[in-house]
């Protein structure tokens, strides 16, 4: 038998208490097979508060609702508008023939395609609300209700670093990155690590990251990585692009690390 898949879901808490979650759900498309075929393993460094657990499953409750309507629609897609279409057809011929008016074409155009859409919207309403559709979405939501939330000394670590990279100026956080302080996790989980990459990855936007990571491994190469100016200037950049530096750092901080182990 095949072994299933594990997803982690990871919850960090920031330095002023904020709570936030990184999953594989970022992605819409990703939803619902992962959902289906995953087992999902929550983990975090300090317990998160109740309220923000509720606030995350309610969250992906949220996701389950829209990931059916995309499902839903997918699937019944080419009998809604097949059905549509032959309604906007009867509709047409019929006032063509049997009604007449000075603008025939115009009006029976209109008339049809209204009619067709509203058709094709109450059919979109009836799937959604089906007993196989519902089905769907009680099964995904329990997958969501089964997810729990264990202590994990890797999480903790990066947490941990995360803290002291927050304290830090963008300056001094930049510096960290390029002298590669700090950047290796005793209790490294390689899974773990490289799909928390990976979602910090999406939360950061992978080109606009990957971009800076270039500029960094570029000052590495030259021996720069002590030259205060070029610090600066990408510091700036890093602000001007809105991008969370610690976070950066933390990221920067697992790909190096798996790299060692």
């Amino acid at each position: 038998m095949e072994k299933q898949r594990r997803a982690y879901l990871f919850h960090f808490s920031r330095k002023d208490g904020r709570s936030f979650f990184l999953d594989p759900f970022q992605d819409p498309n990703e939803v619902m097979p992962v959902l289906e075929s995953c087992e999902l393993i929550g983990l975090y460094g300090n317990e998160p508060k109740v309220e923000a657990v509720t606030w995350f499953r309610n969250e992906l409750y949220r996701k389950v609702e829209s990931a059916v309507k995309v499902w839903v629609a997918e699937r019944r897609f080419i009998p809604r508008f097949l059905v549509s279409s032959a309604l906007f057809l009867l509709v047409y011929l019929f006032l063509s023939l049997v009604i007449r008016d000075p603008l025939p074409m115009v009006d029976e155009l209109l008339v049809a395609l209204g009619v067709s859409a509203a058709l094709y919207v109450f059919l979109s309403r009836r799937d959604l609300s089906s007993a196989w559709s519902s089905k769907k979405r009680a099964e995904l939501r329990g997958k969501v209700d089964s997810i729990y939330f264990e202590e994990d000394q890797f999480v903790k670590e990066v947490e941990k670093n995360l803290h002291r990279l927050e304290t830090g100026s963008p300056q001094q956080v930049l510096e960290s990155i390029i002298l590669s302080t700090d950047s290796f996790y005793a209790h490294l989980n390689a899974e773990a690590a490289s799909q928390l990459a990976r979602y910090i990855e999406q939360k950061l936007g992978s080109r606009e990251l990957k971009r800076q990571e270039k500029k960094i491994r570029a000052l590495l190469r030259a021996k720069r990585g002590n030259d205060k100016r070029e610090i600066e200037s990408l510091s700036r950049q890093f602000s001007a692009k809105k991008i969370d530096l610690s976070l950066f750092a933390v990221y920067h901080g697992i790909k190096s690390s798996s790299n060692k182990g």
